[in-house]
């Protein structure tokens, strides 16, 4: 199960975090799209990016995280 977490002022999901399935428990699906040029997630470890067969042209993959063609 996913929990959601939407922006208090557009009501955007922000993140999704696992909270049922104990081997995926603390993992969040952070919504990168949202985020603002500047945002800084130096304190965060990103392990994967996900659906990057959907990916815009112009956007790059993230150094050490793994691609994920797909959510599985």
């Amino acid at each position: 199960m996913l929990e959601f977490s939407f922006c208090g002022n557009c009501g955007s999901t922000i993140y999704k975090e696992v909270i049922d399935a104990e081997p995926y428990k603390g993992i969040f699906i952070v919504m990168a799209g949202n985020l603002d040029e500047g945002i800084e997630l130096r304190d965060v470890k990103i392990g994967a990016e996900l659906w990057v067969k959907h990916r815009v042209e112009w956007l790059s993959e993230l150094k050490g995280a793994a691609q994920c063609q797909e959510f599985s």
